[in-house]
């Protein structure tokens, strides 16, 4: 009896309490990874990175994306100096006027997270891209910003019911003229989402 206790009491180690600590360190180790991981994430820190013409503004651009559409997203589409930051950044890198395929698609992006804001200020920067056309590949960055105008014009809409500009309408018609199926396409679902 006293061999066969032992046995027993080993066996429940080695079937329980064994893998219930290995179970309890990986967690740990998720807890602490997940927690520091959660140490570097301000928005603002991102939107300054943006600013750097080197890799880090690409992984910073990604890192904004996570968070505009995380649990604090919300927050920061209503922040009026993450706005006024990434409109100005959209400003800056159209008058930069580089028509390299890393400038057009950062200009891209910069008028998707601009959209996405939740402010009336938002709108001088993407009408601003909405209409400047001065290459062939600048009509993409007219698009993404005619999307970027819908999605904002959702936004207020939402805040404010009837919210209307008649200068985002002007430059909606004046986009729904052109040349590019796409873009004409992009211009009548933003008119249809401003109403």
């Amino acid at each position: 009896p006293g061999l066969g206790g032992s046995t027993g009491a080993g066996f429940l180690v080695q079937l329980f309490i064994i893998p219930g600590v290995i179970v309890a360190i990986i967690v740990v180790v998720w807890l602490l990874f997940h927690w520091l991981a959660q140490m570097g994430n301000d928005p603002r820190e991102y939107v300054k990175k943006l600013r750097g013409n080197n890799e880090v503004r690409w992984q910073a651009a990604v890192n904004l994306a996570g968070v505009l559409h995380g649990a604090v997203g919300d927050e920061i589409k209503r922040d009026p100096a993450v706005t006024a930051d990434l409109g100005e950044i959209l400003s800056d890198e159209i008058k930069a006027a580089s028509m390299d395929e890393r400038s057009i698609n950062l200009r891209i992006y910069l008028c998707l997270a601009v959209g996405d804001a939740q402010l009336e200020a938002a709108l001088g920067p993407l009408l601003q891209a909405a209409t400047t056309n001065r290459n062939e590949a600048e009509t993409d960055v007219q698009r993404a910003a005619v999307h970027g105008l819908a999605t904002l014009a959702a936004n207020l809409n939402e805040a404010q019911p009837g919210w209307k500009t008649t200068d985002a309408i002007s430059t909606l018609v004046g986009t729904s003229k052109s040349d590019n199926d796409n873009l004409r396409a992009e211009s009548a679902f933003a008119l249809g989402v401003i109403d």
